[in-house]
């Protein structure tokens, strides 16, 4: 039983040496035909001789190119020669390179901007080849190296060479603020159940760049959304139940930026009245002429209530019909002419007429042009 024992715990040691041997024959020959494997975030392309680091976390950091854990070595004068690091978060990241070299070798250095480094010779200090270059969400810093063997007539081994990305998280905007000022609304009361508004998403020329969409409420119900290029004026009109007695406000919100937004205060319909500034002294009039001059225009239901002055500078009172109209982008409001009866006085004095079954339009933003 003892003799038997014994050569069983033989064989079993035999046995297990042998397995041990067939591992390390097997984790061998895995080392020796395994494909490099790299940190996680790095990518290599040998093809293109770049090995990037993808930043995914929003966190400051000093990542190496070129250490064990990570790219594996890379060497002077071999793939690859590229460094790249890619911003893959939603902020904006600020990223500075230094270079060393496990002997000294002559190399240059290029990034986005051009030249960093030419001719300049890199040893186990590390060397800054660029500080703080920025990049948003998608975009990337990258170096590239230049190695002349003309320039190292003395290396006789190429050097491993690492370089170090040290990566901090800024809080600059995504986005720049493109809404330099509250956008505009202007509302006019056409009746009881219709209004005409007018929105100014630039407000009389504030600076403001970009695509944006614009949200228009009666209320805080929105009732209207434009897509502008934030440099526009926008009219239009709306009906509703109670509209002209309602209050309304414009929200602008930049497309690339959603914080980017601007709100106006909350607005009420102004009267559907078109008023301007007229002279009343004859001598800012041509002479030897004959005009009428409106001053404001005004409905009564479907009639335009016409207010203004009649000029006439020849010197005389004279029974002479004056010729006016009024019209807007593609159609006319309105065409009179004074009864041919009619004493214009010399001088300036006011006159008011009055023209039947005009349609009623938003006189304050329509566009009108007179003649």
């Amino acid at each position: 039983m003892v003799k038997q024992f014994k050569e069983t715990q033989m064989e079993g040691r035999r046995l297990l040496h042998f397995g041990i041997a067939v591992c390390m024959l097997l984790l061998i020959m895995v080392i020796c035909h395994a494909e490099p494997v790299f940190a996680k975030d790095f990518e290599m392309d040998l093809d293109a001789n770049k090995v990037t680091y993808t930043l995914t976390d929003a966190k400051d950091r000093e990542i190496t190119f070129g250490v064990s854990n990570t790219t594996g070595y890379i060497y002077v004068g071999k793939k690859p020669d590229t460094f790249v690091v890619k911003n893959s978060t939603d902020k904006v990241i600020r990223v500075g390179m230094w270079v060393a070299a496990e002997s000294p070798v002559t190399m240059s250095w290029y990034a986005d901007f051009g030249p960093a480094l030419t001719s300049q010779t890199i040893g186990r200090s590390a060397t800054a080849v660029i500080t703080g270059q920025t990049a948003k969400p998608g975009e990337e810093v990258a170096i590239q190296y230049a190695y002349m063997e003309a320039e190292n007539k003395n290396v006789k081994t190429l050097p491993r060479l690492q370089v170090i990305a040290r990566i901090t998280v800024t809080d600059d905007p995504v986005y720049e603020t493109v809404i330099n000022k509250t956008p505009k609304i202007d509302v006019t009361k056409m009746s009881a159940d219709q209004v005409g508004i007018q929105v100014d998403v630039n407000n009389g020329g504030a600076d403001t760049k970009g695509a944006s969409k614009i949200y228009v409420y009666k209320g805080s119900k929105k009732i209207k959304t434009i897509t502008s290029k934030a440099t526009d004026i926008y009219t239009f009109t709306y009906k509703e139940k109670g509209a002209g007695s309602a209050k309304y406000k414009v929200k602008v919100e930049m497309t690339k930026n959603k914080t980017d937004a601007k709100t106006s205060k909350l607005v009420s319909p102004k009267a559907n009245v078109y008023s301007v500034k007229v002279s009343t002294k004859l001598s800012d009039y041509e002479q030897n002429d004959m005009l009428f001059v409106t001053k404001s225009l005004s409905y009564s239901g479907n009639t335009l209530i016409v207010k203004g002055y009649t000029v006439n500078t020849m010197g005389v009172d004279l029974a002479f019909p004056i010729y006016t109209r009024a019209s807007y982008p593609g159609k006319m409001l309105f065409e009179y002419e004074t009864p041919e009866n009619k004493v214009i006085k010399k001088g300036i004095h006011k006159y008011t007429f009055k023209v039947k079954n005009v349609p009623v339009v938003d006189l304050r933003h329509c566009g009108i042009n007179f003649a």
